[in-house]
């Protein structure tokens, strides 16, 4: 997916946790296959406002983390 990626950052524990655009599964995927949690939250949810669409109906932010507390808490920050 597009943010395969960021899902492979997170994996190598270069970064604690990535954002990335979900159209298709393009969160979730990438996480399946990293080994790692991938969340893809409601349509709308957490603003995509500067993001270059490819398809604005389905286009949503969702984040990646290896660790479910670090997961919650950008969870607790995006969803505010």
């Amino acid at each position: 997916g597009s943010s395969s990626g960021s899902a492979a950052v997170v994996a190598s524990g270069l970064a604690d946790f990535a954002i990335g655009i979900d159209t298709s599964g393009d969160v979730r995927i990438p996480a399946a296959f990293c080994g790692i949690l991938g969340f893809r939250p409601s349509h709308g949810a957490v603003p995509i406002i500067g993001v270059v669409p490819m398809a604005q109906s389905l286009d949503t932010a969702g984040w990646f983390a290896r660790d479910p507390e670090i997961l919650r808490k950008v969870g607790h920050v995006l969803l505010q």
